[in-house]
């Protein structure tokens, strides 16, 4: 679809639908055409449905009926957001500008005014799981495709390695899934696809993710950046390492320092790295192996 939620194309089947007016936003129709395809598929036939719900993507534009929810809604005061003290972090970082809160106050008022309808849609689906009797037979797995930064560390949009660009929550539910547990295991987006294929009892041969039903417990991922500045790092389960482009490293216990506000590794200005050089070269070293690595050898 374009980036309008009130004026988009769609492809279906092959061809290309325009959608315009009120009465067609892009939510709604996308939560119709996945009850519609649900409803349409005999019950004894195996389905699988991908719903990629464009909210609360820019320009992020709520339904009519929610323009009004959420009205005075501000970001969360986090000790990182505008960070005071960037000295310890990479030049991209130390030359950004504070940003406008009041700017991302009212942003934060749309994207979530603009999510109301995707409650609404995932409720939609699940009411119809019910209906055609498929709902305790069926796999569900919610998630984002990535973090949005919203001032943290200075930073808007995504493409960084820290946690709200990079950690995204997933809910997974399903025969043989317990209600509320949560499992600490570090996952990625790749690693749906691999899991569904076991689910479905299909070969999914060269995936570059892992089945999540395995004994998969990483000690470490391997991150790459994608657009912005260039970057590469491992997140641990309690910290992250980043080698940044400029020769500036990073690192950041998440025990201790939950918000990223203490660079470990920054060896510039008045800054001594508190890190000891035996972990530090050894994250050094693990990170280039990883680089380098090809299929299961992967972290």
């Amino acid at each position: 679809s374009t980036l309008s939620y009130l004026n988009f194309t769609l492809n279906e089947d092959g061809k290309q639908k325009k959608y315009t007016g009120q009465k067609n936003y892009l939510t709604d129709v996308l939560r119709g055409k996945a009850v519609d395809f649900i409803g349409s598929t005999p019950r004894d036939t195996p389905l699988f449905l991908y719903l990629p719900l464009k909210a609360p993507h820019s320009p992020a534009t709520p339904a009519k009926r929610d323009r009004n929810a959420y009205r005075g809604v501000a970001v969360e005061r986090t000790p990182s957001l505008n960070e005071e003290d960037v000295s310890d972090k990479p030049a991209y970082i130390r030359n950004a500008p504070k940003i406008d809160l009041g700017l991302l106050d009212r942003d934060e008022q749309r994207r979530l005014a603009s999510l109301r309808s995707a409650y609404a849609a995932i409720n939609a689906v699940l009411q119809q799981l019910r209906t055609e009797g498929r709902l305790d037979n069926t796999y569900i797995f919610v998630f984002s495709d990535n973090g949005w930064m919203r001032g943290e560390h200075r930073m808007l949009t995504k493409g960084f390695p820290y946690d709200s660009s990079v950690r995204i929550p997933m809910v997974v539910s399903g025969p043989g899934i317990a209600a509320g547990e949560t499992d600490h295991r570090i996952v990625a987006n790749v690693d749906v696809a691999p899991t569904i294929a076991a689910l479905a009892k299909i070969p999914l041969p060269r995936a570059d993710g892992k089945n999540l039903l395995s004994d998969l417990d990483r000690e470490y991922m391997l991150m790459e950046s994608w657009g912005g500045p260039t970057w590469s790092a491992l997140r641990g389960k309690t910290w992250l390492y980043v080698e940044n482009d400029s020769d500036e490293r990073e690192y950041y216990d998440y025990e201790t320092d939950e918000y990223e506000l203490e660079n470990q590794l920054a060896n510039w200005g008045d800054h001594t790295p508190a890190l000891d050089n035996e972990t530090a070269a050894r994250l050094e070293a693990r990170l280039s192996e990883a680089k380098r690595c090809k299929g299961a050898q992967c972290p």
